[in-house]
């Protein structure tokens, strides 16, 4: 048992804290013990346990999983401060939103205030120390009569997540439970530890999608807006013992300096005590950056918040023993080859070797807890202060302009996803407004029902970072070296992403508006009910919503090869024909116009267009036992749009399984993992292999026979290389020194009267990705081999490959936002989608990610699109083309 423990029970007379059980005493054994992991019912117990018996802790559960189970919060300070909590709520929100203040009277609610720090464990389900912690720093915190503890109860509240990601961590317990002691016990699970999108939880922080990150968000940016917020988190196995701040360049230039500031403060601060409690291996200023609005530390940056993350070492509950002389290796630290067994500036205390368990990463993720909220303590009227300050300079910077704001006209290419838009920005605590008149700026006429966003607000970074296209610096490893990527993306912008017409306004200006504290769906309407026949235009992406529900309840289908005007409204091509059934009809169309914001046009005689009966596609996606988190965005995608699909594996292809299906969606994968899985000895039998050559056979022999195949990213090679399509890779070979895209928004031209891309904008931003083995690309028709004899023309004709480009990469101003190198040599003007004949069938290959961690809503259709061309009858097979000379 750790000292800090014995020191509590030998406090006499403390009788409050002994009834508060042992983190021991209530699971069973203590958290972190080796070989043994706390699963979540242990955990939800304890924490009850503690909230229970100890004044100084209350349990709130603020929100459920995907799978139902409870979002645990703790408040943990001062049995005073918890009886007046929603006082110090109140007075750390008026700080943080700077409005109706001046500055002495935001002196004096500082001096009243309560810093309030946020401390989360467990968001990454296979990173095991820190859920094993949390038990321990509620233990202390609950229980001890120090001087210090004393201290950081009174001045701070302590807003706790035991456990982020709760149906994760029942995975991850569950799969080592069931391997231990097998060869096997320290992999991780062949699945996502997660409902949906695994180690991808800490990617969702500006879009807020996932409901733990959508709970979470309501907390920290719309209710308590703490000054501090520490994200806890392990890497690989080395001999550095914990990453802690300050961090790496570069800098967003959004992040208000004082952000930037107390980040450091707070880092040094924790390097203090490690150095002062003899924990060694503490690294500083090596890999992680503060470019990227996105991550649950990084995300706070643009709310005026200090985020600190903790990278601890040694994940597994199995201890491993380091030689000496197994410390060798170099790390890069601020920018500089450093090797591990020698002191500095940066890591001046190297760790040396011994014993690396779970319960000594606890200890660790236990002091950095401590150093935080024990300057939290020491500097609390500063911390609540310099929120209120970066607040009141935001709302300053805005209203002098430059921008001023930006507005969202009501009249959108896809009005629902404007909303959604929109949406993400108020869950992210940004003000939205709506025009109630109509008013002029910078020279430019609005409606009313136009959305304002105005700059001057006290999350002005948050805004402009997601507004404004992201302009990444140009940076190498060393002088004339290969690039030096960012830590994740290098730009996001959500107006390109989401294919939304939005206007930065640089002058300030007057209108009439209200505040909107939700943003409503956009007003729609069924118009001429009754009629036989109904029209839905194919330009939302919620459209799929409403045409899945319809498919699904039986009704008769169809789409339109031509565009059309009818009643004197604008149809585009793909736009979907709904066959009447009566009453029954006219009531879910209108349940489905208020729910998403859809038109429905009724007409009793048909436009004489060309129209394709659309029948609900059969719908396969390939599941690997190599876990795949683009797989399981796909899967999110599939169910918040409404698609009906089944989920295949490497047996189920091989055995025939795809001849009861239309299409088959291949996520992306690099072609490797797709093809030979896990290799034998690395998994347990079950989950080893891949599709092998019988899984392509299989492939193949179902597109020939009339199957559709939509594959993206990586997974396009898979196809290509077995399946021998008339395609190649042209970025393949390209190198980082020539081209380098580390996950950028890039401008698509769109073929638009083409199937694949109904509904679809003439230019679109779509993301262009370098991760975890699998890169984006453009693509090449592949010349036929030459033929030497009299017949050589004709065989060439009938040999000529069959593919239509239907998106190409744009010629000018291809790079939308973040960083590109060698763009224009290798991307513009090439193919980034293609529709591929074989046989009977189709496969569309598409060299971008469509549905990137569910944000690019410009491209989803993309997917949408093909699925459903699946379905169509009567469309005509692709044509041969000819390969032009070089």
């Amino acid at each position: 048992m750790w000292l800090w423990v014995l020191a509590v029970l030998a406090v006499p007379g403390v009788s409050q804290a002994q009834d508060v059980p042992l983190p021991e005493e209530s699971i069973g054994f203590a958290p972190g013990e080796n070989y043994r992991l706390a699963d979540y019912e242990q955990l939800k117990a304890y924490y009850e346990a503690v909230a229970e018996a100890s004044d100084r802790v209350e349990l709130e559960v603020i929100g459920q999983t995907h799978q139902g189970r409870d979002l645990l919060l703790l408040h943990i300070s001062s049995p005073e401060n918890l009886q007046n909590l929603e006082h110090y709520r109140s007075i750390s929100q008026r700080l943080a939103m700077a409005r109706d203040l001046d500055d002495d009277a935001a002196r004096e609610l500082a001096s009243e205030g309560k810093a309030v720090v946020w401390i989360d464990h467990g968001l990454h389900s296979a990173e095991r120390a820190h859920a094993q912690a949390g038990p321990h720093l509620a233990y202390h915190l609950a229980t001890d009569q120090s001087r210090e503890t004393q201290r950081i109860l009174d001045d701070v509240i302590l807003l706790m997540m035991p456990l982020m990601n709760p149906d994760g961590h029942t995975v991850v317990v569950d799969w080592y439970r069931e391997q231990r002691g097998t060869a096997f016990e320290e992999t991780d699970p062949p699945r996502v530890w997660h409902e949906y999108i695994d180690h991808d939880n800490n990617r969702d922080w500006y879009m807020l999608l996932q409901n733990e990150s959508q709970a979470v968000a309501e907390v920290i940016y719309n209710s308590w807006h703490p000054q501090i917020v520490l994200n806890h988190h392990q890497m690989g196995e080395s001999p550095v013992r914990m990453f802690i701040p300050p961090f790496d360049e570069p800098v967003n230039p959004h992040i208000p300096a004082l952000a930037v500031r107390g980040t450091n403060l707070v880092g040094e601060h924790m390097a203090n005590r490690f150095a002062g409690e003899g924990k060694a291996g503490i690294q500083q200023r090596s890999g992680f950056d503060m470019w990227w609005n996105g991550g649950m530390r990084t995300a706070p940056y643009f709310h005026n918040m200090v985020g600190i993350l903790t990278e601890s070492t040694h994940r597994s509950p199995v201890p491993r023993y380091w030689e000496r002389e197994e410390i060798t290796g170099t790390q890069i630290i601020g920018g500089q080859e450093q090797p591990y067994d020698e002191p500095s500036v940066f890591y001046p205390d190297p760790w040396m070797g011994g014993w690396s368990t779970l319960m000594q990463m606890v200890e660790y993720h236990h002091t950095a807890s401590m150093g935080v909220l024990d300057v939290a303590s020491l500097r609390r009227e500063d911390w609540l202060y310099n929120k209120y300050q970066m607040g009141r300079d935001a709302i300053a910077a805005g209203e002098a302009g430059s921008p001023f704001a930006y507005v969202v006209p009501e009249d959108q290419w896809d009005g629902p996803e404007a909303v959604e838009m929109l949406r993400v920005l108020d869950r992210g605590g940004i003000e939205v407004h709506r025009a109630t008149s109509a008013f002029t700026a910078d020279g430019t006429a609005y409606d009313a029902g136009s959305f304002i966003l105005y700059a001057g607000q006290a999350y002005r970074a948050h805004l402009r970072d997601l507004m404004e296209p992201q302009n990444y610096p140009e940076r190498t490893q060393y002088p004339g070296g290969p690039p030096d990527p960012p830590y994740d993306m290098a730009g996001w912008t959500l107006p390109i992403q989401m294919g939304v017409e939005s206007h930065i306004i640089e002058a300030p200006f007057q209108a009439n508006v209200e505040r909107l504290e939700e943003v409503p769906t956009p007003p729609a309407r069924v118009a001429n009910a009754g009629s036989s026949h109904y029209l839905l235009d194919a330009r939302s992406n919620f459209a799929a919503r409403a045409v899945n529900r319809l498919l699904g309840e039986g009704h008769e289908m169809a789409r339109t090869g031509e565009a059309f005007t009818q009643g004197g409204a604008s149809f585009t091509k793909g736009t979907f024909v709904i066959t009447s059934r009566g009453e029954t009809t006219t009531d879910l169309l209108g349940e489905l116009s208020r729910e998403l914001g859809l038109d429905f046009h009724g007409v009793d005689n048909l436009p004489g267009v060309e129209s394709h009966r659309l029948s609900q596609p059969r719908m396969a996606k390939y599941r690997s036992w190599v876990k795949n988190i683009d797989g399981g965005w796909t899967r999110w995608v599939f169910d918040e749009y409404g698609f009906d699909y089944d989920e295949v594996y490497d047996a189920d292809i091989q055995g025939g399984a795809l001849a009861g299906y239309d299409v088959l969606i291949l996520p992306a994968a690099p072609a490797r993992n797709l093809l030979r899985g896990h290799d034998e000895g690395t998994m347990p039998d079950a989950y080893v292999g891949g599709l092998g050559t019988e899984g392509a056979s299989q492939i193949k022999a179902f597109v020939q026979a009339g199957g559709t195949v939509v594959a993206w990213d990586g997974s396009t090679d898979f196809l290509i290389e077995q399946l021998g399509l008339p395609v190649r890779n042209r970025v393949e070979q390209a190198g980082r020194d020539n081209f380098f895209i580390p996950g950028s928004l890039l401008n698509l031209d769109v073929e638009t009267d083409h199937p694949v891309t109904y509904g679809m904008q003439e230019r679109v931003g779509a993301w262009f990705v370098e991760r975890r083995g699998s890169q984006s690309r453009s693509f090449e028709v592949v010349r036929p081999a030459e033929v030497d004899d009299s017949y050589a023309e004709e065989r060439r004709r009938a040999d000529a490959p069959r593919v239509q480009v239907v998106a190409r990469f744009a010629e000018d101003d291809l790079l939308a936002s973040g960083w590109a190198r060698g763009e224009d040599r290798f991307l513009a003007g090439h193919a980034a989608v293609v529709r591929v004949g074989l046989g009977e069938g189709d496969i569309v290959l598409i060299g971008v990610r469509p549905q990137f961690r569910g944000q690019p809503r410009s491209t989803m259709k993309l997917v949408f699109n093909s699925i459903y061309m699946s379905g169509m009858e009567g469309l005509l097979q692709v044509d041969r083309v000819a390969i032009p000379e070089e």
